[in-house]
Order: C-alpha cells, then sequence, then structure tokens
C-alpha cells in the first residue's frame, strides 16, 4: 500500500527541540483547522527506549489534516518516530499512521498526559478515513458544537464536585444523602441541555443526524455511556434492541429510594436516566396496567389476560407481592425473548404460594408475526378480558401495526379490552437524551396515525384514548369489543 510521505519539521522526522520541549501547544503555528473527538487512541514507540513503557493509551482531543492531540494514560516520550493508532467510531473506518511528537506535557492534568504529534507517514486508505471524519465533522452545526463543549465541560465540573466527596465520604448512606442534596439543581441543568440539543437537531435529515449523533457520543461518552451503567446497556442492547426487560428493571428498581453505580457521580447519572420523562412514564403505564389487570379480574369474577411482548411482567409479579391476584387470573406472556421469560418465571417461583394459588400462568416464546400468520395458532388464543401490548408497537411499521391490532381485537371476548401503547412525537422530552446517546429510535407517533389502525374494526368497538394519571410521554389507544 503507498505511503503519503507528509512534511515534516526539521531533519530525520523530528520536531525542533524548542517546540518538543515547549509546556503547551504552539497555537501561532496551528496552520489548519482542527476538530474536537475523543476516539480512543494508542501510540506506540518504534524505536527502544530506555523507558519501560513502549505502548501507550488514551484519547484524541483534537484532529487535522497533519496532526493530533491526545490524552495519555502515561508521559509521552521524546522519541523521533511512533506509530499513532486510532479506533474511530463505528461509523468511521480506524485509522494509523506513523508520526513524532510536537509538543508534550510530562505532567498530570485532569487525570491524564497531554501530547501534540505530527504525522509524518499515513497509507492511502488510512488518510481517506481520516480525510472523511475531517470532513463530516467540519460541518458540524456550530451551536450543537458550542453546546456540547458547555455540556461536557459541566459534566466534568459535576463529576470532580462528587469524586471530591467520595474522597471523604465512602459510605452509601452519606453518598445518597449528598445526591439528595444536589441533584435538584443537577437535573434542572442537563434537562435544560438536552432539551437545547432536542431543539437543534430536531429537524436534521437521516446523514446530517448521524454525523451530529457520532459527534455527539466522542464527546460526551465517557462522561454518559462508559462510566454509567444504565446508559451502556441501553447502547450496547445485548439481546439487540434498546428496551429489554433488563433495561425495564433498571427504570422500575431504580426509579425511586435505590440508586446504582460505585460512585456518587454514577449513582447520580444512573438516577437521571430512571428520572426523565419517558423513564417515569414508563412506571405510570405499569401502575396503569396494575389497575387494568385488577379491573379485568373485578367484572368478571376472574378473568383471562394476554400480554404481548410481556417484557419483565413487573405489573404482574407487583400485584402477586401485594397479595392482590385473589380471583381465578389466566394470564399468557408472549414474548419472542426467551431470557424474558425465563426471567418472569423465575421471579414468579420466588413469590411465596399462598399469594399466587388463583393465577395460571403459560410462557409463550413466539415473535408477534405469530399472531398474523399462524392460524393455528391464533386459535390456542382465544376469548380474552383483556390484552395488552407496550414496548413493540413503537417499532412496527403503520402496515405491521394497523393488521396486529385486528388479529388482536379478534381475541377478545365480547366487552374484551385491547390495550396499546405508542411513544407520543408531541410529548417527545429529552428525546435527544435516548436517542443520541443510547440509539433509542422508537417511532414517534400522533393520535390521528394510531386510530389509523382501527379502521377495519371500528364498527365493532368503542375506540379512546385514556390519560395516564399525571400525563405520560406514551399514547395509550383502549380498544373495547362490542
Amino acid at each position: 500500500m503507498q505511503k503519503k510521505e507528509l512534511p515534516t519539521t526539521g531533519t530525520g522526522g523530528t520536531a525542533p527541540k524548542e517546540i518538543i520541549n515547549s509546556r503547551l501547544p504552539p497555537i501561532e503555528k496551528r496552520a489548519y483547522s482542527r476538530i474536537k473527538a475523543a476516539f480512543p487512541v494508542e501510540v506506540t514507540i518504534k524505536e527502544k527506549t530506555e523507558h519501560n513503557l513502549n505502548s501507550f493509551r488514551g484519547k484524541v482531543i483534537d484532529l487535522h489534516e497533519k496532526g493530533i492531540g491526545l490524552t495519555l494514560d502515561n508521559p509521552l516520550p521524546l522519541s523521533s518516530l511512533m506509530n499513532i493508532h486510532v479506533n474511530a467510531s463505528p461509523r468511521y473506518q480506524s485509522f494509523q499512521a506513523e508520526g513524532s511528537v510536537v509538543w508534550n506535557k510530562p505532567f498530570f492534568e485532569d487525570g491524564y498526559f497531554h501530547a501534540g504529534l505530527r504525522f509524518l507517514n499515513i497509507e492511502d486508505r488510512h488518510l481517506f478515513s481520516l480525510k472523511k471524519i475531517l470532513a463530516d465533522y467540519k460541518l458540524l452545526d456550530e451551536d450543537f458544537a458550542l453546546l456540547l463543549e458547555e455540556i461536557r465541560q459541566n459534566l466534568q465540573k459535576i463529576k470532580k464536585n462528587f469524586d471530591s466527596f467520595d474522597r471523604e465520604n465512602n459510605e452509601e448512606e452519606k453518598q445518597v444523602d449528598f445526591i439528595e442534596q444536589n441533584k435538584k439543581d443537577v437535573f434542572e441543568k442537563l434537562d435544560g441541555y438536552f432539551n437545547r440539543v432536542g431543539e437543534i437537531i430536531k429537524d436534521f435529515e437521516k446523514d446530517k443526524y448521524l454525523v451530529h449523533q457520532d459527534y455527539y457520543q466522542q464527546i460526551l461518552g465517557h462522561l454518559l455511556l462508559e462510566l454509567i451503567e444504565i446508559n451502556r446497556h441501553v447502547y450496547q442492547k445485548p439481546l439487540g434492541y434498546s428496551g429489554d426487560y433488563t433495561m425495564m428493571n433498571y427504570i422500575y428498581d431504580y426509579h425511586r429510594n435505590k440508586y446504582l453505580g460505585n460512585s456518587s457521580y454514577e449513582k447520580l447519572i444512573n438516577n437521571y436516566t430512571c428520572n426523565i420523562p419517558i423513564s417515569c412514564s414508563n412506571i405510570k403505564r405499569k401502575d396503569f396496567l396494575k389497575e387494568e389487570i385488577l379491573g379485568a379480574l373485578g367484572r368478571n369474577n376472574g378473568a383471562r389476560i394476554l400480554s404481548v411482548v410481556s417484557g419483565a411482567a413487573r405489573e404482574l409479579i407487583e400485584l402477586l407481592n401485594e397479595k392482590k391476584i385473589n380471583k381465578p387470573l389466566i394470564f399468557k406472556c408472549l414474548d419472542p425473548e426467551k431470557m424474558a421469560l425465563n426471567y418472569i418465571e423465575g421471579a414468579i417461583k420466588k413469590i411465596e404460594p399462598a399469594k399466587k394459588q388463583a393465577l395460571s400462568i403459560e410462557y409463550i416464546c413466539k415473535n408477534v408475526t405469530s399472531l398474523i400468520r399462524d392460524k393455528e395458532f391464533k386459535e390456542t388464543l382465544r376469548d380474552y378480558d383483556l390484552i395488552y401490548a407496550f414496548g413493540i408497537f413503537d417499532y412496527l411499521s403503520d402496515t405491521m401495526a394497523s393488521r396486529l391490532t385486528k388479529e388482536l381485537f379478534q381475541l377478545l371476548k365480547e366487552n374484551g379490552k385491547l390495550i396499546i401503547f405508542n411513544i407520543s412525537l408531541e410529548k417527545n422530552n429529552y428525546r435527544s437524551y435516548y436517542e443520541l446517546l443510547g440509539e433509542w429510535n422508537m417511532i414517534h407517533r400522533v393520535e390521528e396515525q394510531m386510530l389509523a389502525w382501527t379502521e377495519k374494526i371500528r364498527n365493532k368497538a368503542k375506540v379512546r384514548f385514556e390519560e395516564l394519571p399525571g400525563g405520560s410521554n406514551y399514547l395509550c389507544l383502549s380498544i373495547t369489543k362490542q
């Protein structure tokens, strides 16, 4: 592969001593426009040195066509030649180059050692990747980039403040008290930030959006993803989608009174994630469904209920633990994820027998498309008093949503009720937080779009929207068979 020889300063690929030994980067010598980035980087010394280390890890802080600024885990020795390997985000190809030190800060600052390197040699394919990153990042919305820098700096201050507290107070109780005293102000500031981000990006076309998403994750990823267990889970999607049963359990478990994380800062941000409006709406949705289950039991002195894509089924588990299932209940959980069904089964097994003696439960591991395509399977699902579906319609096309609505409606008995949830387009506060950060992309809809799903059954049904107590980021469509 052909290498590009890049201009150097001095001889032998080494920059002059007055530049190498300077404690600060020579701003006046920056002939190339720079972009900020936070890609992981590894620097390897190519020749023997008197130092024990020859490999250094860290992150990019800025990048341009001829060089790179870095923060590293150890001070970089003044060596004439190094290999630089940059692990770009999934959107871009990683690239590598040979380089040499231009400036160096051989002292600890903000937890890292800082250095600037000049590119000396770079292969065509790596140069192409570098130029692609630079071209995209140079088109970033200026207000967006400035706002992210402001958010990053404030998050660093918050983390520094909370870490300072932890050094003197490592007891859980004291950490929680400190969080409770400070989180209102922190949360209000973060709310303002993420709403401003959402306003900037709301009309971006797909390609422009993806570039800004990549930049957002680069600049804020360490503070909001890498350190934060819940956000990390959403981003990594171990089961292939964001809102899996584990994520729902995070919200249910750490919404109030409990904190997740080793440090106070981790606990704070995990708690923030569990208290943004969409997370609070998940709590309200669960509580609403608990009342619907009890209502179905009361109307019929017992009930047949089908939960479609059951997730963690916490609404049922909580009712059992609260001793509220005191009439015969046939409950069927349908979910394509076996691990979710195993979780429900395991949780119910832990409940003492007296609390669940009225329950008859079945676990069905099938995709929702089976409700549309498998006639024999549908024949086993008939005459339900209540069917509810959440966490699935947000990801379906209108065509598929309409077909599934019709099929579920046919499974109801007379006066049976079908409840469908979909995230609201009009109430989408903090959307940038979970979409840009965790890539949790749902189809936000308005009432008219959901009503269109009922067109073929409307003459046989009472159709209306339910309001969840306290408001919600979800639309709740209620369809009663007449």
